[in-house]
């Protein structure tokens, strides 16, 4: 249910409603097969049980008066052993409902505990301590790294960037752009080698210090069903007003001045009142409010129209001052200011340098540009 409710436009865009119907018919018609077999089944035990309850009360009485017959039991006897005995088999119907009860509650208690109980993939070393920021250098040490239960995307990689770099990252998708951010910010560790920021292991220091070390411009935007106010104070919760708003300015989010409630519109689920271009200047805003010493960029400008995109430009270009910068781009045009290109494919890099430097060359690079600019050329023809 909440997978199809995420995905409701999809849904309707692609005439889906009765199918997923027939979908979640077909689960609660198995739930329901099940409840009645399971109910069937202790019906029989109850039935069961009965019968035997009064074959055995039936039996008591008639060995007790046997044996008053034959004057080897009193009349008290009698009335004492069977009064017990059909209280003790009345009892048993009792506790054998109990038991059933207890299974189930037994068997709900696993699934419970199996959920909750799950450990974490990630912990802190026993150790950790507060990541220090001192110029945010970052290096990639000798990486190997595959994702589990699949093949490996870098091999011995290495990788570094001096403090307040900005560095792009470009090449054809499955080279390892996504996977170096996630990496980077401890989502998995390393099979192999180390990351570092500033000299320190970052799986040697705590998770909270290094998350709180960067601040990331995603390219799908996740919002949640909050104000743009609240949305953009994620970055920094005990941010005043003035400082949310400083950062929405900053962040070129315009179009709050139109909205009837200004930043205490609410942005619906997942944002869902918001553009694909709104969406991103309130990521944008957020990252400014939290003024991160690193910077991560995946496609910052991607859903943004061109006059958009260079209003955009101008307000990263200020959040990136003084900050190590990490881009993926694929509009390379949002690179030419860039300090650093590196070019991946399949895990490995095969070009690095200055956008100016790689453009004199014949590299991958230059092709990736010089087609970008005769596709846009026949776009604009």
């Amino acid at each position: 249910m909440i997978d199809v409710i995420s995905n409701m436009p999809l849904v309707r865009a692609f005439c889906g409603i009765g199918h997923e119907h027939e979908r979640f018919d077909a689960t609660v018609n198995r739930e329901l097969t099940a409840r009645s077999r399971s109910l069937r089944y202790l019906e029989k035990l109850r039935l069961l049980h009965a019968a035997i309850t009064v074959l055995l009360t039936i039996a008591l009485m008639a060995w007790a008066i046997t044996l008053w017959q034959k004057g080897q039991a009193t009349t008290g006897d009698v009335v004492l052993v069977c009064t017990l005995g059909i209280s003790i088999l009345s009892a048993t119907r009792d506790l054998a409902v109990a038991l059933v009860d207890v299974t189930q509650h037994v068997a709900r208690l696993t699934e419970a505990i199996a959920t909750l109980l799950v450990p974490h993939e990630l912990r802190d070393h026993p150790e950790a301590e507060p990541l220090v920021k001192s110029g945010a250098a970052i290096a990639f040490n000798n990486v190997t790294f595959g994702y589990p239960g699949g093949e490996k995307i870098f091999e011995r990689f290495s990788l570094r960037l001096q403090p307040g770099q900005r560095v792009g990252l470009v090449g054809h998708s499955g080279g390892g752009k996504s996977t170096l951010f996630t990496l980077l910010q401890r989502f998995y560790d390393v099979d192999e080698g180390s990351v570092t920021i500033d000299g320190q292991d970052i799986s040697k220091v705590t998770q909270l210090s290094l998350r709180e070390a960067i601040s990331v411009v995603p390219q799908d935007i996740s919002l949640f069903h909050r104000s743009i106010r609240e949305n953009i104070r994620y970055g920094r919760p005990n941010a005043t007003d003035d400082e949310v708003l400083r950062a929405a300015i900053a962040a070129r989010c315009d179009f709050v001045e139109s909205l009837p409630d200004g930043l205490d519109t609410m942005v619906g689920d997942r944002g869902v009142k918001m553009s694909g271009g709104q969406r991103q200047r309130i990521a944008i805003a957020r990252a400014f409010l939290k003024d991160a010493p690193i910077l991560l960029l995946d496609e910052a400008t991607a859903a943004l129209d061109s006059e958009s995109e260079e209003a955009i430009r101008e307000a990263l270009s200020r959040l990136m001052r003084g900050r190590t910068v990490i881009a993926i781009a694929h509009r390379l045009a949002t690179l030419r200011n860039f300090d650093r290109v590196v070019v991946l494919r399949n895990g490995k890099i095969i070009e690095d340098g200055s956008p100016e430097r790689l453009m004199q060359g014949h590299g991958p690079y230059r092709e990736l540009v010089t087609r970008e600019m005769s596709r846009l050329a026949q776009a604009a023809a």
